[in-house]
């Protein structure tokens, strides 16, 4: 008889947990897209999800606990859609960044301006990537562009990560105050991930990226 590794069944009683747990993170969802922060409050979650008034505290703690588990959840299914989405090419890839971003938002773009507001004001774990996959997604597409020799041996690699993150960032807040609809933060993220890699890619990866920026519209600038 072949032994293979066992699991734990789950019990009763942590399936039950994780059901509310699913519940409350649903209804935060749910009210967010609908009303904003201004209808979040620990009772609306617990009537929504249909569970005591007591249950999303004993379960979470706080409703910043709640709404950072709701943006880690998010962040996961970002991240298993860019990378089944994203192009094979290093230097495609990083402009993918920014482009599924701004799609990502606007498949419900008053949930994440909500959402976003509410972490960037209220600080947390994760808050600096709440913009984005965060500083070690990014640091990771600026390796592979570096191994595949698109950018000079000398690029400051972690520099540059954060400096895109922190990009997506700052525009991201520009959308989330009204300054910028959604189409003109995907242009502006997409012309400033150009430069910050314009000093700093090969000679043979300059016409790739000058094509690239080119889609962006960054030609009519030049004119």
């Amino acid at each position: 008889m072949e032994q293979g590794a066992t699991t734990e069944p789950i019990s009763g009683h942590s399936r039950g947990k994780l059901k509310r747990q699913r519940a409350i993170l649903d209804a935060a969802r749910e009210i967010m897209a609908q009303t904003g922060e201004a209808g979040l409050t620990m009772f609306a979650l617990a009537t929504r999800a249909g569970v005591s008034p007591a249950t999303p505290y004993n379960l979470f703690g706080s409703k910043q606990a709640i709404l950072q588990a709701v943006y880690e959840e998010d962040m996961r299914e970002f991240h298993a859609g860019f990378d089944e989405r994203a192009s094979s090419d290093p230097l495609a890839r990083i402009f993918d960044l920014g482009d599924l971003s701004i799609e990502h938002w606007s498949n419900s773009p008053d949930f994440y301006k909500a959402l976003l507001m509410v972490l960037s004001r209220n600080g947390g774990p994760g808050v600096d990537g709440a913009w984005s996959p965060g500083r070690s997604y990014a640091r990771q597409l600026i390796k592979d562009l570096a191994a595949s020799g698109g950018l000079v041996a000398k690029a400051p690699l972690a520099a540059l990560s954060t400096a895109l993150v922190r990009t997506l960032k700052s525009v991201g807040q520009e959308w989330v105050d009204g300054e910028l609809t959604l189409e003109q933060a995907g242009r502006d993220v997409g012309i400033a991930f150009g430069v910050v890699l314009t000093g700093f890619v090969t000679p043979q990866t300059k016409a790739a990226l000058a094509d690239i920026l080119d889609r962006y519209g960054a030609s009519d600038d030049r004119s």
